[in-house]
């Protein structure tokens, strides 16, 4: 075989396998258009792949949660009344107290005692002082009987010329002195009544300080800290125990100031719970007049009065204050589709895509409220359209919603159909 026809042989092998190739290609084409266009017209047939759940009135609410401190409403510091040594403390850390019954603990009583001892002596001499005083008043008065008689007589006799002028000064000086010795007589009378009076108070002052040596609860309750041991000092003002009240609780914390006005005393509801026990939905009991211009917070108390067991003072307490609550129509989260014009959801109206604009509310366990829809109120009540009405048990897309658009076919799925 020659060059040349060896060339042309292989040209022509090469110019055939290259109409098979492209017949198989335009042959491969022709069946991937094919199984397109039945895939194509299969689903269009059947509709988008959905998942529906109905609309279900539910209640929202908007809140705020927050931390804070369990806290006994009613507690004392215990001081001792009168400075001294602790001769005893008769109750130890968690002993329940009764007030004015409980003895608590006593300064040591010895010097006190002593203390009365002579307050009493200084007001039993004062006291004889006293009658000593008066004594001596009667005694001048007797005195002074006799030089006033006496006065009298001479000056009578002084008339007559039957006595000389000396003799009658002489009556008229005793009588004068016998006046201005009753007269202190009757100033150291009135000072010893004093002094008697003086004496008397601190003889109370003595047997109160005695009194008060012996400490007795002031409320009711129960003995949470003990500060002092005996044998040690006490002083005035510096406590030897802390009683507190377990029957009456407060959750005390703090709120941002944005709230300020919308929470109420008495009225504004709040859910309390401490560890895993829920309490009763409580109020707020209490409300700070000002904000702490440092932190912008302002302090809230609910007052939890007979709490269970185990709740107790210093105890952390979640609260969460329900600052609005209503009951409306509402969505999954996941059923709103944002748009440039707003939010819309995709209800099922004969078995198509129908899209509604709304107006989202308040969000609560991911459900959204549906406040209104295009050309609708503001109430919950009458959330409708001008041609569609959401109602309870309306069916809308919560899957597959993305690929949705006005007037599709629906193919439901699973989900709540």
């Amino acid at each position: 075989m020659t060059l040349k026809k060896y060339k042309v042989r292989r040209l022509l092998i090469l110019c055939l396998l290259g109409v098979l190739v492209l017949g198989g290609h335009a042959l491969h084409s022709h069946l991937k258009g094919e199984r397109e266009e039945e895939a194509s017209g299969e689903k269009v047939l059947q509709g988008t792949p959905v998942v529906l759940t109905p609309l279900e009135l539910r209640s929202f609410e908007r809140t705020v949660t927050f931390t804070g401190n369990l806290e006994a409403k009613s507690f004392a510091l215990v001081s001792p009344r009168v400075g001294g040594a602790l001769e005893d403390v008769f109750v130890e850390e968690g002993d329940r107290v009764t007030a004015h019954e409980t003895k608590l603990f006593q300064t040591d009583p010895l010097t006190l005692e002593k203390g009365l001892e002579i307050a009493r002596q200084e007001h039993t001499v004062a006291q004889h002082a006293v009658r000593e005083k008066k004594a001596n008043l009667e005694r001048l008065q007797a005195d002074f009987a006799k030089a006033e008689q006496d006065y009298k007589r001479g000056k009578e006799l002084l008339a007559q010329h039957a006595i000389s002028t000396s003799a009658f000064e002489e009556y008229e000086s005793r009588y004068r002195q016998g006046l201005a010795l009753i007269k202190h007589a009757k100033v150291l009378i009135s000072l010893t009544q004093e002094q008697e009076i003086q004496a008397r108070l601190h003889l109370e002052i003595a047997g109160k300080n005695l009194q008060d040596s012996l400490v007795m609860a002031p409320i009711s309750g129960v003995i949470t800290e003990r500060f002092r041991e005996p044998g040690e000092m006490g002083e005035i003002g510096k406590p030897v125990l802390r009683i507190e009240n377990l029957e009456a609780l407060e959750a005390v914390g703090f709120l941002p100031e944005d709230y300020f006005h919308e929470v109420l005393p008495g009225t504004t509801p709040v859910r309390v719970r401490v560890g895993a026990l829920e309490l009763p939905l409580q109020k707020i009991t209490y409300k700070s007049p000002t904000v702490d211009r440092t932190l912008r917070t302002f302090e809230v108390k609910v007052h939890l009065s007979d709490p269970p067991p185990g709740i107790t003072p210093g105890r952390i307490a979640h609260l969460e204050v329900l600052l609005e609550s209503r009951t409306a129509l509402g969505v999954p989260r996941e059923a709103l589709v944002a748009k440039r014009s707003g939010p819309v959801l995709f209800a099922a109206e004969g078995g198509k895509a129908r899209e509604i604009p709304v107006v989202a509310g308040l969000e609560t366990e991911g459900w959204v409220e549906i406040r209104k829809t295009a050309g609708a109120s503001n109430t919950a009540s009458d959330t409708a359209s001008e041609d569609f009405l959401l109602e309870e048990g309306t069916p809308v897309v919560t899957q597959g919603q993305l690929f949705l658009e006005e007037g599709s076919l629906l193919a439901p799925v699973g989900g709540d159909n």
